[in-house]
């Protein structure tokens, strides 16, 4: 597929003009260094992990109860919008 479609790219022509001016790259904004989106991943995904331990502990053991569901409910919303966001620039 790729050969027959580098062969008929070739013969056609394009129905409008390229100007071949370089156009200089913007720099990079502050927000997009590899060390502030990997932060922006880790504090929901920390929020989600801590309550999801804490979760699971009063499951699992006798003694317990979980009685936060106010604060899971932010956590479970959190990780919704996270996944919405990402979702979009993905």
């Amino acid at each position: 597929g790729t050969l027959l479609g580098r062969r008929s790219a070739r013969e056609h022509t394009f129905p409008c003009r390229v100007n071949r001016l370089n156009r200089p790259v913007p720099p990079k904004h502050w927000a997009f260094i590899p060390g502030m989106v990997a932060l922006a991943g880790l504090v929901p995904f920390g929020c989600v992990f801590i309550e999801m331990y804490f979760l699971f502990t009063a499951f699992w053991s006798y003694n317990k109860i979980y009685y936060v569901y106010g604060f899971l409910l932010a956590v479970v919303a959190l990780l919704a919008v996270v996944i919405v966001c990402v979702s979009i620039v993905c």
